[in-house]
């Protein structure tokens, strides 16, 4: 689970749950939370 900014995860157009692709790693990850 990832902690994402909210600023970073409007300009990405993320939602809480969305599963994103990490680099360099390639992990998948769920978005856990929206931070201020």
């Amino acid at each position: 689970m990832a902690r994402i900014p909210r600023g970073i995860a409007e300009s990405l157009d993320l939602e809480k749950g969305d599963e994103i692709r990490l680099h360099p790693e390639g992990k998948e990850r769920l978005v856990d939370e929206l931070v201020e």
